[in-house]
């Protein structure tokens, strides 16, 4: 129960602060490395924007133009649980949890930029067979990554969680 009343109070100040400008600020640390990434991979460059807090990105292939098909501030939101549920771990030590933190955090972001970069792939005009599999890949790779990967992380990182062997570790 009190894991629950301090996850939802760290989650609830986390996010206060990425809705303050820290999803905009992350935004971009990820669209840095993304223009990277993309001119070495693929040859496209990559054109930012920011309004009102959100930012957006478009791939430039020479006279071709793609917008990003994600909405950054939502997709990239994975750090926010991810650093909720270890601030709301009580059983490892401090110094533990905070290399699981910075951990996680190198871990979320190299997913965050490798799905932003194949975000392209995602746009690109296919039939039949081919589209119907790039769209099922598309959509189990972003909820992997972007969703389910925080979860994840603060199971294997920190060894904690609702599974029946913490349980039993917590009763030794």
């Amino acid at each position: 129960m009190w894991f629950l009343v301090r996850f939802l109070a760290a989650a609830a100040a986390l996010f206060a602060l990425w809705l303050a400008g820290g999803a905009a600020m992350y935004s971009h640390m990820v669209l840095f490395c993304v223009r990277a990434v993309a001119a070495l991979s693929a040859g496209l460059s990559v054109e930012v924007s920011s309004q009102a807090g959100h930012v957006t990105a478009v791939f430039i292939a020479g006279t071709r133009r793609l917008a990003m098909p994600l909405n950054l501030r939502e997709s990239l939101a994975g750090v926010v649980p991810f650093i909720a549920l270890v601030m709301a771990s009580s059983g490892p030590p401090l110094l533990a949890r905070l290399r699981a933190a910075l951990t996680g955090m190198g871990i979320i972001y190299a997913v965050d930029v490798a799905v932003v970069s194949a975000s392209p792939l995602m746009l690109e005009s296919r039939t039949g067979v081919t589209k119907a599999l790039a769209d099922v890949l598309s959509v189990f790779v972003m909820l992997a990554g972007l969703v389910a990967l925080p979860f994840f992380l603060w199971l294997v990182l920190l060894g904690t969680g609702p599974l029946p062997r913490d349980r039993e570790a917590g009763r030794r």
